[in-house]
Order: structure tokens, then C-alpha cells, then sequence
């Protein structure tokens, strides 16, 4: 049994601390050679997209004449880096003013053009091809920006739309265009409401319009988006399945303390077995006439229920309170459009500030884009971020297997990067259906999300199904909850599997006596996800379909055994600093033929800065963690840092390793080894496990060969508009991160929780064990 808390540890102020090495030069990259045939081709191009621009401003209507245009910027892939940001906007700046102010999908810039006196001067700094030729070679194409319009007529005309309208990074500016666009819906006689997804996106729903309304307000020369307002809904297609199955009512102890859970959904029955967990006042913006409890039933039976229903998959977790949010109507009935749902959320949040866990079972039928990050995803984003609570969302559902065809993406929706998104595996294995036990159910979706981000971050069981071969209809395996009239039914989704999540969420939360900390919770829970057993998935599929595996059982996520140790790093990240601990405590017991040996899992969990406009580069913050060997410090000569380690190598980089490991599905490691190269990519999330017995001879005799030191970095980096943006508005750069480091004796020889211990006393970091509420030890071993 495991028994000793997880520990926490500070870095050293004076020792640990560090100011980046500035590098760097002027050279001229090999993309921008370009020959005096080239520059000239590519600067007539530009010459004629700003002829248009000019032609545009040229012909605007007298009232909206101060409306800027907006040129689209396609950047060579090469050239897309923060270094080169500026030579780009250099061309396009006049005087102090930054007129870079978004980006689309992962390659295109936006540009605002002022005015007429504005495109002369950028024509002047395009001939100056000299001064300007990396600019210039780095821009493949420049044309007037048009935005994304998408009209779906049904037979009544067109219903509710949804537009936005560009950001000029201009607030007094946005709010005159802003009331331009409401005067022209006016003129149109289109009814419209503002809705608030976040402050940076100006979002409009337009109401019952038709084709010819639209007409109007099409040419409007700020407009983004235009496109059928998303709508949601939840409920079961008549699958679930009574189950012959009964026991006792569980009730709270009154000695204990129990998390309490926000269950976002379509309402919840006050069923026996339920009442004792419900809490008394709720919150509901669906009419009594207008509800189906079933969904949101079936998900509290399974936050309060998740050791009984399943006892072959515990939580660990005793039960939960149960806060009910009725947010999303029968959707038999009715079903509810996209900015309404995202009021619904935001006010059921805020208006419940003490609940911190909230459980978001739904998903749309879109699957997420390849670039841009869903509107809803930013909305959600933004609700976590103003109430400091975490939310977890399933993946969501298809039924491509039906039709032999590949899973879909995961929904709009999950796409969101503060969410704990979830996706599902199979718990049990009937006749027809199609997945094996512990692997991916067939419907559940899978990443990448938006910039490769992985989600789902974890997965957990919520049902199988298949085809039935003769009859030619859908069969279930479904997992176990309650009905409203209190029976055990079963059914699947990732709708399931979420709440299982929530409940171990919740239990965790619950334990600690620290201040909550929505990154401590979640670095928590997948740095304890692992892989099932016998999953023969490539490793690299194995993450987009099951992200970083299935969460550990309660007690597995706070505490240790003798033979392992788990140190949280907790802290913030300003522009121009970094962390490096040159004397990290790795055991020197863990040697064994003259080398280092052992199981290493690093998690990082960070909140980045958001751009909301920023497509593609959504995420404006990012933070690596190099964990690795070297054979001491040396002196670099420079001022700033002036020690600096010896011959290290991050030992988490996945190079390192045997191809024949790095592929491997099978093995004692299979469940726990995660590698994966991120790259210069802005993941919020990131996780390694290596066995240093994996590595490569060669690698193995360089860097694991005794005498060795051990360093720990972490180092931060911001994009080229977040930085912009700090200066004009007066925002600090900083991002919080949450680290956490387990290392294991799989050998199980030696006391590493002991001597790491000790090697932390004596080094000088301060830490003490994580901090636990009197009775979370009984409840966790119940």
C-alpha cells in the first residue's frame, strides 16, 4: 500500500534563478536569398493587392469611412517565427502604430490598413527591397481579406446567425464599429444580440433573420464570420438498457467532508439514491415543461456512484455533493443555441463562486478545426479563467463506425484549453461490438485538437457498440447509472466516461487542505494517468485516441511508496527568467553496473496567455522542461548566468531511446512511457516517462555513466503579439506552471523517497509533504 504524501518543493531563490542568455544575429536566413527577379515579382503582387486596398477605401460609404481595411498576409512557414514577426510589421507600422492584429488558421496574417495616406507609405517601404527583403521573401502572398461566410438556407429562409466582426486591437475604434454594425442590422430590420464569449471577440447572434435581411449587411466592412448560429442538445437515442441490478442507497457521513460538483447538463432527477447527494438550491434555465432529467441523472449517478457502478474501475473517490445547473432543454422539444449556452454556463458559474469542479457532458456534431480554435473553446477558456474553476468535457461522440469509416476529430468544443477533456474507452467486450476491453470505444472522438494540441488529455470507460450484423442496427455495451425512475440502466458516450473524471477531480480537491489550484489538480490527476494493459496501439495514435491514458485510483495520486518519490513545483514564469537547478536531488542509489538506472515522469501543466484572434497561435505563452545529466558547472564569461552546466543533455528527449522501445506497445514500461517530441509547439500540457534503461548504448555510456550531476530547467517563451500587446496595454508577461517529477526504483531495491528526502535537506530546497485534510487518509483507503 501506498503511504507517504507526494511532496512539495520550492527552487532557491538566489541559487536557481536566472535571466535568459541574449543571442542571435543579422544574418540574412537562406529563405530570403531571393534574386532581383524575384523581389521584383513578389513586390508588384504586393503593389496590386494594395491597389485593391486602396480601391476599397477609395469607395467606402461616408458613415463608415473610418472603418480600416484588412489585408491577408500568407507567411512562408520558415518565416513564421516570433524573430521574424517584426521585420514583417515593420512594412506595414506607421510611426507608433502596430498594425499586425490577428492571424487566421496557422499561416496568415491580418493587417490593418488605415487609410489611403497609410497604403502609400507601406508601397514606399516595399520598394525599399534592400532594407526590407526578409519581409519581403517572407510574405507568399498578400491579398484584401474576405471574410468566411456561410449561409445554410432551410426551407423557412435562414434562423439564427452568428457573426464576429475583426478585432482592431482598438478598443475605442471596435466600440464606434460596433455601433455601425448595430445601426446597419437596424436598417435591415434585423433583430441581434451581443454576446460576450470573451472580451476580445466581438460576437453578435442575429435573430430569425432570412436571405434577404443578410443581404444587407454582408459587404459590411468589418465583418469576420457569418454563419448558422451552432446549436447543442443531450439526451439518450432510446438506448439505455435496464439493468437486474440493485444496492443499497449511499448516504454522507456527517464526520466527513465530501467535494461538491457542478453538473452542467439538462437537469437531475431527485431520485433515492441521489436526494441524500443533491444539494438543495440549484440553478435551472430550462422550463419544467421543456426537461429531460434522464441525461443529467445518468451523469450524477455516476460522479456519486463511481466505485459501485463499475467496481472493476473505482475512483477511490467515497461520493460527491451534487450541484445541479439545468442549462440545455429536451431536446424532443427544443435545442439551444450556442451563445445562449455559453450564458447559461457563464452565469451559472459565476453565480456559484464556492463550486470550483464543474462537469460539462456535451458536444457538437462539428469536429474541431485543424487551425482555429472554436469560438465556444475561447468562451470556456474564458469562464475557467475569470472564476478560477476547472471545467471537464467529454471528447464527444460519432457513429462513423456504423458506416466503416474513420473516427471524427473531437468536437468543437473540446477544443478548449483550461478543459479537462475526456474521451472513452471500453469496459466490456459483447458479441458485435467493435472495440476490445481497454481500448478506444468506437465513438468516442480523438485529437489532435487546433496546432496539434493533444486532446483529449485522459480517458476512461464509458461503454462499447457495434453493428449487428443481420439486422443491421446499433448494439451497445453500455456502463451502469441510474434512470429517473431510479432503476441501473446502462448506456455509452463520452458523456460517461467524463464524470468519472470529475468525481476523481473532486476527490482530490477534496483531500488537500492547499488553496484550490485548478493547474495542481489537473497536472495531479494526468501526471497519474497510465495506459491499460495490453493495448497494442502505436504510440503515437495511442495519444490522440486515449490522451495521456486513464487517471490512477485516489490514493495512487497523492501518495508514494519507499521505492518511488513525487516532487510538485509549483511557480511563475516572467519574460526574461528562467529556473535552472544544476544539483537536482537524484538518488545516487540508483546506480547498477557503474550507471544510472530507474523510471523518470515529468508533467508540466502551464496557463498561457491567450490571443484570442491569434488563429493558430491561440496559445501566446509556452514553457519547456529539460531534465537531464551533466558533469558540472563551468563558468561562460558572460554576465548575466555565469554558471552553466557541462556536457548536460535533456535525457527526456525521445532521440535518445531505442527505436525498438520508442514503437513498443508491448513490456513492463508500455503502460507508463510517453515520448514524444513537442518541438517549438505551444502545448499547455506535457508529459515524458522514460526507463534510462532504454537508452541507447551509446547514449547510455555518454550521459548515464557515473559520476553524473542532474540539472532541471524550465524556461519560458512568449509570442511576438502577446509581447506587443504588454507594452501597449501595460500587462505583465507571466504564465503559472505546475511541474511535477516522479522517480521510481523499478527495481524495487533501494528507499528513493528516503534518500531524495535528504538530498533535498541538504541541498538547501525548501519542501514538505503535500497538505492533506485530517480524515482524507481514511476516506482513501476505504
Amino acid at each position: 500500500m501506498k503511504n507517504l504524501p507526494i511532496k512539495i518543493f520550492e527552487k532557491r531563490k538566489i541559487i536557481d534563478d536566472r535571466n535568459p542568455e541574449r543571442g542571435g544575429n543579422n544574418d540574412l536566413p537562406t529563405w530570403a536569398d531571393l534574386t532581383t527577379d524575384q523581389l521584383s515579382e513578389r513586390t508588384q503582387m504586393f503593389t496590386e493587392a494594395l491597389n485593391n486596398t486602396e480601391s476599397k477605401l477609395s469607395t467606402r460609404p461616408k458613415n463608415r469611412e473610418f472603418i480600416p481595411a484588412v489585408l491577408r498576409l500568407n507567411i512562408l512557414e520558415k518565416a513564421i517565427a516570433k524573430s521574424h514577426r517584426n521585420d514583417i510589421g515593420n512594412i506595414f507600422n506607421r510611426g507608433e502604430e502596430k498594425n499586425l492584429i490577428g492571424m487566421i488558421n496557422s499561416r496568415d496574417l491580418l493587417v490593418r490598413i488605415n487609410d489611403i495616406s497609410h497604403v502609400r507609405i507601406i508601397k514606399e517601404n516595399i520598394a525599399k527591397t534592400e532594407k526590407n527583403q526578409k519581409a519581403i521573401a517572407a510574405i507568399l502572398e498578400m491579398s484584401v481579406f474576405e471574410p468566411d461566410i456561410f449561409l445554410s438556407e432551410n426551407e423557412s429562409g435562414i434562423d439564427n446567425m452568428r457573426v464576429s466582426l475583426l478585432n482592431f486591437q482598438d478598443y475605442r475604434l471596435n466600440e464606434a464599429i460596433s455601433r455601425n454594425f448595430e445601426s446597419s442590422c437596424q436598417s435591415a430590420s434585423i433583430n441581434f444580440k451581443k454576446v460576450n464569449y470573451s472580451p476580445e471577440l466581438i460576437v453578435y447572434k442575429l435573430i430569425g433573420v432570412t436571405v434577404d435581411s443578410l443581404s444587407k449587411i454582408q459587404d459590411f466592412e468589418a465583418l469576420e464570420t457569418l454563419q448558422p448560429m451552432p446549436k447543442f442538445s443531450v439526451g439518450f437515442d432510446d438506448l439505455s438498457e435496464t439493468v437486474n441490478l440493485d444496492f443499497p442507497i449511499k448516504y454522507p457521513d456527517p464526520e466527513k467532508q465530501y467535494p461538491t460538483i457542478g453538473i452542467l447538463d439538462s437537469g437531475i432527477s431527485r431520485i433515492p439514491h441521489l436526494e441524500p447527494w443533491l444539494l438543495s438550491n440549484n440553478f435551472s434555465k430550462v422550463p419544467e415543461d421543456r426537461k429531460d432529467t434522464s441525461h443529467g441523472t445518468f451523469v450524477a449517478g455516476i460522479v456519486v456512484y463511481s466505485n459501485e457502478l463499475e467496481i472493476n474501475y473505482p475512483s477511490g473517490v467515497e461520493g460527491c455533493y451534487i450541484f445541479d445547473a439545468a442549462i440545455i432543454p429536451d431536446r424532443k422539444k427544443d435545442n439551444i443555441d450556442e451563445s445562449d449556452l455559453v450564458e447559461h454556463i457563464r452565469e451559472a458559474v459565476s453565480s456559484n463562486q464556492d463550486i470550483k469542479i464543474w462537469n460539462l457532458s456535451l458536444g457538437s456534431k462539428q469536429e474541431s478545426d485543424l487551425h482555429n480554435f472554436s469560438l465556444f473553446g475561447i468562451a470556456l477558456d474564458q469562464i475557467q479563467n475569470e472564476n478560477n474553476i476547472v471545467i471537464c468535457k467529454s471528447a464527444g461522440n460519432c457513429t462513423n463506425f456504423l458506416d466503416k469509416n474513420p473516427v471524427s476529430r473531437i468536437a468543437r468544443s473540446a477544443d478548449s484549453i483550461l478543459s479537462l477533456v475526456i474521451g472513452s474507452i471500453a469496459h466490456d467486450k459483447n458479441e458485435f461490438d467493435e472495440s476490445e476491453v481497454n481500448y478506444p470505444s468506437p465513438f468516442s472522438r480523438i485529437g489532435t485538437g487546433p496546432a496539434y494540441i493533444n486532446k483529449p488529455e485522459l480517458t476512461h470507460i464509458g461503454g462499447n457498440a457495434g453493428l449487428h450484423p443481420v439486422l443491421g442496427k446499433l448494439v451497445t455495451t453500455g456502463v451502469k447509472s441510474f434512470g429517473i425512475d431510479g432503476k441501473i440502466n446502462q448506456n455509452i458516450g463520452t458523456s460517461f466516461s467524463t464524470p468519472r473524471v470529475t468525481s476523481l477531480l473532486g476527490g482530490i480537491h477534496n483531500a488537500l487542505s492547499e488553496t484550490f489550484d485548478p493547474l495542481l489538480l489537473k497536472a495531479l490527476v494526468i501526471h497519474s494517468a497510465k495506459y491499460p494493459t495490453h493495448v497494442l496501439i502505436p504510440p503515437k495514435e495511442r495519444i490522440k485516441m486515449m490522451g495521456y491514458g486513464v487517471p490512477e485510483i485516489l490514493e495512487n495520486v497523492l501518495y508514494n511508496d519507499p521505492y518511488e518519490i513525487t516532487l510538485i513545483l509549483q511557480d511563475s514564469l516572467t519574460k526574461g527568467s528562467w529556473v535552472q537547478m544544476l544539483d537536482f536531488p537524484f538518488p545516487d542509489e540508483l546506480i547498477e553496473n557503474g550507471k544510472f538506472y530507474g523510471e523518470i515522469t515529468v508533467t508540466l501543466v502551464t496557463h498561457p496567455m491567450f490571443g484570442e484572434g491569434q488563429g493558430g497561435e491561440y496559445c501566446q505563452s509556452n514553457i519547456e522542461v529539460r531534465f537531464g545529466t551533466h558533469n558540472g558547472t563551468r563558468q561562460t564569461g558572460r554576465t548575466t548566468n555565469p554558471i552553466s552546466h557541462n556536457g548536460g543533455q535533456n535525457i527526456l528527449s525521445s532521440s535518445l531511446y531505442s527505436a525498438g522501445y520508442r514503437g513498443a506497445t508491448s513490456g513492463n514500461f508500455a503502460r507508463e512511457r510517453t515520448l514524444i517530441q513537442y518541438g517549438d509547439k505551444f502545448h499547455p500540457v506535457k508529459k515524458y516517462a522514460v526507463n534510462l534503461e532504454e537508452m541507447t548504448p551509446a547514449n547510455s555510456d555518454r550521459l548515464l555513466t557515473a559520476p553524473k550531476y542532474w540539472y532541471l530547467e524550465v524556461e519560458g517563451l512568449f509570442r511576438e503579439y502577446i509581447s506587443s500587446r504588454s507594452i501597449i496595454d501595460g500587462i505583465p508577461l507571466t504564465q503559472d506552471y505546475c511541474l511535477i517529477v516522479t522517480i521510481r526504483d523499478n527495481k524495487r531495491k533501494h528507499n528513493v523517497y528516503n534518500s531524495t528526502t535528504n538530498l533535498l535537506n541538504t541541498r538547501g530546497f525548501i519542501h514538505n509533504d503535500i497538505s492533506l485534510r485530517a480524515n482524507a487518509r481514511v476516506q482513501i483507503s476505504s
